[in-house]
């Protein structure tokens, strides 16, 4: 016995339609059952199928078609759905008792799919009442009991109970006769009338058979014909479609980018950030000239507006200067050859500065008619002089464009900051297009599948700076650190190399050129073949301001107007001074044994270098010279690089420094410091490079040294490792 029934109910998104089977028993062989079969299709509310998987449900069964108490329940229930498809079997869990459909007159079948509502219950007729059958006859059996049976009773007992005259009344042969005569029933059945279908039963017999699709002779939900497209997990619309929604039979329904976002959206999602609202200037490439008295307007210029889309506004910016303004009349020029005239013989003065139609008023023509419009093609400005003013060009046009409102589907504007993080992530083919911010570089780099591709010149040997200088001009934020220079460029002379650029120090863009260990001899006066012939020495590891002597490659490459002697391990420890010209190279200098002293201190002072002295005798004089005290003579050490010679010592002479030196003075003859020498107390000499030797005691200060005039050779000291800087 079957009865059949739908059930229909939404789940997120989900149609469940039932079908009530066959009963089942709750044992084999057991004539009664005590479970319901249940079969149907989950459909999506579009009308597909639903996702292959398990769902929670729970059934229940009611007296009534609403409200009430469940007289059965049965919760926590798997119910399988593959290709849409499911059955279950009521009772299962909680088998359904007999004696509980027995005094119901009518039931009704609830069911919950998930956390979702009850669905709307239906009415279970003659399917549950089987079980209903089985209280009954139980019940007989109990009643019957112990009883005596019919057998066992005389029949004159049960004549009250069952009289012939009683029954006669209702079934009287002679009365069945008149609806039963086989002459009146013969036109009704007669065999060779019936068609085959209606003896064999077979729906193959009928005649005229309507044509079916496959769908209603298998149930196969894929028969169906015009089958929808199902939205389906994991793939997209296709190249350059974005998903814009679900159409009604559950498709994806797909879009352009900029058709599923507009402009509006777009800022909302953005928080305002993004836009691709633009307006787009297009300028005239050249200023032209107006002629005076030139009443046809011959004057003028063009402008080809590129094909940027559809307006959604324009407008014409015009910047002009003229003898006298009130004598010009400007007419503007549409790719369609329509005429503007945007100002007529109105104004005064010698200049002009406007914008057409808006917040300037257009004459004659309607601007505003290119809204929704592509206004790709030449526009042309023509200016009349209706004026004599005695002279051949009355003015100029400087400059004008066209301005055209646009919403553009190639490219975004951002309205605030765009930040991005510092990070060291791997570039490879994944993180091809990537784009990162370097806090050592203080620059954008770009990732191009191999390595990230710098956006500041100097940091890879194919991208040199000619400078320090030249990086800290187009980075101001760069960090100090070591740089790729070529100063005559990349691929010609001189092939590119490192160099440590001090970035902070006094503005930055300082190149090191030497560095300079202290009371080490090895770069010391004694030693000109190490300035002059550019001998290495040390590590030569000039991209750091690691301790040790070297000679960079910058030394006889750099071009410079500055000087600084920095601590290498102390940069605020620092005395820097510019020099009257430019030179090509220390090594220049140098080698020419030249004697350079300027006046012209920058920052920094002698006592604010990295020292081994006493504090208290370190105070600049007015009169000290700054630059490179490199000239070949001396009374002890023949060769040496000196301050100044013919006295007993060397006097801390070296390859650059300060000293009080008063070149006025050398001027005159003299062949030291200024005459009343005896009474200043403060240093005249400090250099890089140099040396200091006493003759009389035979004391040695070696590569960076000072010596204090006025106190003998007591005051004489080798400082702490330096470098030499220039810029």
């Amino acid at each position: 016995m079957n009865a059949k029934t739908s059930l229909l109910a939404g789940r997120r998104g989900l149609v469940a339609v039932a079908v009530l089977g066959c009963l089942l028993s709750s044992a084999a062989g057991a004539a009664v059952p005590t479970s319901v079969s249940l079969e149907g299709v989950l459909l999506s509310a579009g009308g597909g199928p639903a996702a292959d998987g398990n769902y929670g449900a729970a059934f229940a069964l009611y007296p009534q078609a609403t409200g009430g108490t469940a007289v059965w329940s049965e919760s926590g229930a798997q119910v399988a759905v593959k290709g849409g498809q499911f059955a279950y079997a009521l009772g299962s869990k909680t088998p359904i008792a007999a004696a509980t459909v027995a005094g119901a007159a009518e039931l009704w079948l609830g069911l919950t799919v998930g956390s979702d509502p009850e669905l709307p219950r239906v009415p279970l007729r003659s399917v549950a009442y089987a079980l209903a059958a089985d209280t009954a006859s139980k019940a007989l059996a109990i009643e019957c009991s112990g009883c005596i049976k019919a057998g066992a009773l005389d029949s004159g007992v049960l004549q009250p109970y069952a009289k012939a005259a009683d029954l006669g009344a209702y079934a009287k042969s002679e009365d069945l006769g008149n609806y039963a005569k086989a002459s009146d029933l013969g036109e009704y059945v007669k065999a060779a009338s019936l068609a085959a279908v209606a003896a064999s039963g077979n729906y193959g017999d009928l005649k005229n058979k309507p044509a079916l699709a496959d769908v209603a002779t298998t149930g196969n939900y894929a028969d169906l014909k015009g089958l929808p497209t199902m939205a389906q997990l994991g793939k997209a619309c296709g190249t350059g479609l974005v998903v814009k929604g679900l159409k009604a039979d559950g498709s994806l329904d797909c879009a352009s980018p900029f058709d599923a976002i507009d402009h509006m959206t777009l800022s909302k999602l953005s928080y305002g950030l993004l836009t691709n609202s633009y307006t787009e200037v297009v300028p005239s490439l050249a200023a032209f000239d107006i002629k005076d008295n030139d009443p046809t307007g011959s004057s003028n210029g063009l402008i080809q507006v590129p094909d940027l889309g559809t307006a959604i506004d324009l407008t014409v910016s015009v910047e002009l200067t003229s003898k006298d303004v009130s004598g010009l009349i400007l007419k503007l020029y549409d790719p369609q050859n329509n005429e503007y005239i945007l100002q007529s013989k109105a104004g005064s003065g010698t200049s002009l500065k406007a914008t057409f139609p808006k917040p300037d008023k257009v004459l004659s023509g309607d601007l505003t008619s290119w809204i929704g419009k592509n206004p790709k093609g030449q526009w042309q400005l023509a200016v009349a002089d209706t004026k004599s003013n005695g002279v051949a060009i009355d003015g100029q046009v400087i400059k004008w464009s066209v301005n055209i409102g646009v919403y553009s589907d190639k490219k975004l504007a951002l309205g605030g900051n765009l930040v991005l993080s510092n990070n060291d992530q791997v570039c490879n083919v994944w993180h091809r297009g990537a784009i990162r911010w370097s806090d050592p570089l203080a620059a954008i780099q770009v990732c191009d599948g191999k390595t990230w591709f710098p956006r500041l010149i100097g940091d890879t040997d194919k991208n040199p700076a000619t400078s320090c200088k030249q990086i800290k001009d187009w980075a101001p934020g760069v960090k100090s650190g070591a740089f790729w220079l070529d100063p005559d460029g990349a691929g010609s002379g001189v092939a590119a190399y490192q160099a440590y650029c001090d970035q902070e120090t006094g503005g930055g863009g300082w190149t090191l050129v030497a560095k300079v260990k202290g009371n080490d001899p090895t770069m010391n006066k004694n030693n000109t073949t190490q300035w002059r012939n550019k001998v290495p020495v040390g590590g030569q590891d000039c991209t750091s301001v690691k301790d040790e002597n070297a000679l960079c490659s910058a030394y006889d490459k750099v071009e410079f107007t500055d000087a600084m002697i920095r601590s290498l391990t102390k940069p605020a420890r620092n005395l820097a001074w510019g020099h009257r010209e430019s030179y090509k190279s220390v090594w220049d200098v140098i080698n020419a044994g030249k004697r350079i002293y300027t006046h012209n201190r920058l920052f920094g002072a002698v006592s604010n270098l990295d020292y081994n002295g006493d504090p208290y005798y370190h105070r600049d004089c007015a009169g000290n010279a700054y630059g490179f005290l490199t000239a070949d003579w001396g009374y002890n050490v023949s060769g040496g690089l000196l301050g100044h010679g013919s006295l007993p010592h060397g006097h801390a002479g070296g390859v650059a420094g300060a000293s009080l030196f008063d070149p006025q003075q050398w001027a005159n003859g003299k062949t030291y410091g200024p005459s009343s020498f005896s009474t200043l107390h403060c240093i005249t000499d400090f250099s890089i490079g140099g040396g200091y030797y006493d003759l009389s005691s035979g004391k040695n200060a070696y590569a960076i040294n000072s010596h204090w005039w006025g106190d003998g050779n007591s005051q004489s000291y080798s400082w702490n490792s330096h470098g030499l800087f220039v810029r």
